[in-house]
């Protein structure tokens, strides 16, 4: 009913349409990628980011609030701007 799944690169390997440099140009990057690897690198990527981003030890604990510029020094003058909190967990949960 359904055809069989494809990558991109076998669509158009199957089309057909690919000159023959490209194809094996191609071909040698898709045999050497792999998407585990992959996946363990972006995640060992993300974890390195947190922890740039964890709280500072030296703040009091409880105090999550991110610092904000100073109406002064923001470039709209006096606008109030919105203060946001972010954890760890929510945004690697989804939630």
């Amino acid at each position: 009913m359904y055809d069989r799944a494809q990558t991109p690169y076998q669509r158009l390997c199957a089309a057909g349409v690919l000159p023959p440099a490209k194809r094996d140009e191609l071909e040698a990057l898709y045999h050497r990628l792999n998407p585990l690897q992959l996946r363990r690198d972006l995640e060992a990527e993300l974890d390195r980011l947190w922890a740039l981003a964890a709280p500072d030890p030296r703040r009091a604990q409880g105090n999550t609030e991110i610092a904000t510029p100073s109406p002064k020094s923001s470039p709209g003058g006096s606008e109030t701007m919105a203060s946001v909190t972010l954890s760890y967990e929510s945004t690697r949960t989804g939630g």
